[in-house]
């Protein structure tokens, strides 16, 4: 579902909307009963999740270079859950990380062939995507909606409370010892949208350049593509 929507939306080609149907849980949907579906969490909630079982299948099959993973119940919970709660409390958040160890994507097998880790977040009625680069220890911050230095850097900080003390933890089991701040955070250079009907496929496309290779310049801007 995901990639139909992402190929439609994204698409040069033109088609008539009436004929694009694509299944969802709730049934079947046209392309402009799509369109009128603004802000209905279910339609965010399934686009993402389904996009990301099939990365994460296409990695258990081998068919992508880089190492993928995608650790949706684990995101889903925690950091949607926590964000909404500030100030966060420690405690609260490790007992969170602890219930969702059982993860098998976040299973150190999976994490120690893996380059990068994406992090979809939501807040505020929309999703943005954090990758992080096992390799090189940076985070990117993909956002088709503008972001402000002041909410990408709280968004930053109340992220690495919970996804980095995982991510961290993983580290120092390698013997390598490092802390959030040894990380670097970047806000990805990347298309955006103008107004509020992308459904969040922005995220979806992100993920896709990722996973395809493709050039897009990630740099520290605020511009618009």
């Amino acid at each position: 579902m995901a990639l139909q929507v992402v190929e439609f939306i994204f698409s040069t080609t033109t088609k008539d909307d009436h004929d694009f149907i694509v299944e969802t849980p709730k049934g079947k949907l046209s392309r402009c009963q799509i369109l009128s579906l603004k802000r209905k969490s279910w339609v965010h909630n399934q686009v993402i999740l389904v996009y990301g079982h099939f990365l994460n299948d296409q990695e258990e099959r081998k068919e992508v270079v880089k190492g993928i993973v995608f650790p949706w119940t684990y995101v889903q919970h925690v950091v949607a859950n926590a964000i909404k709660k500030q100030p966060m409390d420690k405690a609260r958040v490790s007992v969170h990380i602890s219930m969702h160890k059982s993860n098998p994507l976040l299973k150190r097998e999976n994490l120690e062939r893996c380059d990068y880790i994406f992090f979809p977040m939501y807040r505020d009625d929309h999703y943005r995507v954090y990758v992080a680069d096992m390799k090189n220890r940076k985070t990117f911050l993909l956002d088709s909606q503008k972001p402000n230095a002041r909410v990408a850097n709280e968004d930053h900080g109340l992220v690495g409370k919970v996804i980095f003390e995982y991510v961290t933890e993983f580290l120092k089991e390698q013997g390598v010892n490092c802390t959030l701040d040894e990380w670097e955070f970047n806000i990805a250079n990347v298309p955006q949208q103008f107004g509020n009907d992308d459904f969040d496929v922005f995220a979806c496309l992100y993920m896709e350049l990722w996973v395809g290779h493709l050039p897009v310049e990630y740099k520290n801007s605020w511009h618009k593509q």
